[in-house]
């Protein structure tokens, strides 16, 4: 895992680069993301980017909704984060903290979001 992890924060560093839009960025970084997984763990790549997909979007209205109290509790204005990119870091970090949180409680109890057992066995 961390070497999948490696090579997609690679693969992100030089696509940032690219004169793309950010819609764009991100659907390469999805599918990037979904087939380098797939390679690497050895699961079906359809499994890998519904599993992606569905990270994206719980990070994304996780990091949406806790955003705006992480930079006005730390009084950092909005342009500050296009300026500065540590200031990205900064604000990651409560969220970092309650998406472990989250992963934990997830974890514990034993939540499953998509259970991908039922269509292996009907296969």
């Amino acid at each position: 895992m961390l070497l999948l992890a490696f090579m997609v924060a690679g693969l992100s560093y030089f696509l940032r680069y690219l004169a793309v839009p950010y819609v764009v960025n991100t659907l390469v970084l999805i599918a990037l993301l979904s087939f380098l997984s797939a390679l690497v763990c050895r699961i079906h790549l359809r499994y890998c980017f519904i599993s992606v997909v569905l990270g994206g979007m719980i990070y994304g209205v996780m990091e949406s909704a806790m955003l705006p109290i992480v930079m006005k509790v730390l009084q950092i204005p909005f342009e500050e984060l296009i300026v500065g990119p540590w200031f990205n870091l900064v604000t990651f970090i409560p969220i970092l903290i309650i998406a472990m949180l989250m992963l934990g409680c997830i974890i514990k109890k034993g939540l499953v979001l998509y259970d991908f057992g039922s269509e292996i066995n009907e296969a």
